[in-house]
């Protein structure tokens, strides 16, 4: 169950708590048994009242100690992949931690991701329990978090490549957001070969984009075009990203990506 589920629970069960107690107070004639037990109610409903707004305001924290350290576990296990640990990786990871964290909790954070670059991570159970625990949008955004530390020097190595692709089938994510999600970046991938977000005023060259954007082959059908623009405006739309879940750079984010979406959609469908 969510935490958001488990409060308003609460909520619940207080204010029918509360209720119980003042009709019982003002209406109520108990036997002398139980004479005590509007006074128990009473302050049971208070310590569920405070519990209830414990978790209410307290749900960022609560949230982020749930998944950061797999994250970041996850993140040691990819960074290593290339052979080498770069400085810009190792910053982009603390900028990622300042930003999201008071100066301490990010400094403690930062410190675990650097004894995880020397430990062997079992990715795959991790990516067992994010399948029972987090909603799909939550997983894509994790992916889209790898993926960023993969190419932040501007390089995709193909075991980083190989790597997030393990990931993205072992949380249930169908391959082609991959294509979709590295399409918004400039990087040369293994072998030489460039990516550039910049956009060509070619007609064939905003095309290719397009489909790439959509995850798509060249030879794709209409059918197949709508289907992976309905798939992806669900992933992107802002208005089906929880703000309690998502930071607000992360809902930016995605109302890029998604009008990026919505225009290669709208180039590519006749």
């Amino acid at each position: 169950m969510r935490k958001g589920s488990q409060t308003k629970g609460m909520f619940v069960v207080v204010f029918i708590a509360v209720g119980a107690y003042y009709y019982d107070v003002f209406f109520g004639e108990l036997d002398e048994d139980y004479e005590y037990l509007p006074y128990i109610i009473g302050v049971s409903a208070l310590l569920l009242l405070a519990l209830a707004l414990y978790l209410t305001f307290n749900h960022k924290g609560m949230k982020s100690s749930k998944w950061i350290n797999p994250v970041l576990e996850l993140s040691s296990e990819l960074i290593k992949k290339d052979g080498t640990v770069s400085d810009k990786e190792k910053n982009r990871i603390k900028s990622f931690l300042n930003r999201e964290f008071s100066e301490k909790v990010a400094i403690s954070k930062y410190d675990y991701f650097i004894e995880n670059l020397s430990l062997s991570i079992n990715y795959k159970e991790i990516c067992e329990k994010y399948n029972l625990t987090h909603q799909k949008s939550e997983k894509i955004e994790i992916l889209r978090f790898l993926i960023r530390i993969a190419i932040c020097d501007n390089y995709l190595a193909k075991a980083e490549l190989e790597f997030i692709y393990d990931i993205t089938e072992r949380l249930n994510i169908p391959g082609n957001y991959v294509k979709s999600i590295l399409s918004h970046y400039s990087y040369i991938e293994e072998g030489e070969k460039r990516y550039s977000r910049n956009v060509s005023s070619s007609s064939n060259y905003k095309k290719s984009k397009a489909y790439t954007i959509l995850g798509l082959k060249e030879n794709a059908s209409q059918e197949e075009i709508k289907k992976a623009y309905r798939e992806l405006a669900k992933i992107y739309h802002p208005d089906k990203l929880d703000k309690k879940i998502f930071s607000k750079i992360a809902m930016e984010r995605a109302k890029v990506q998604f009008q990026s979406v919505k225009d290669a959609y709208e180039l590519l469908r006749k």
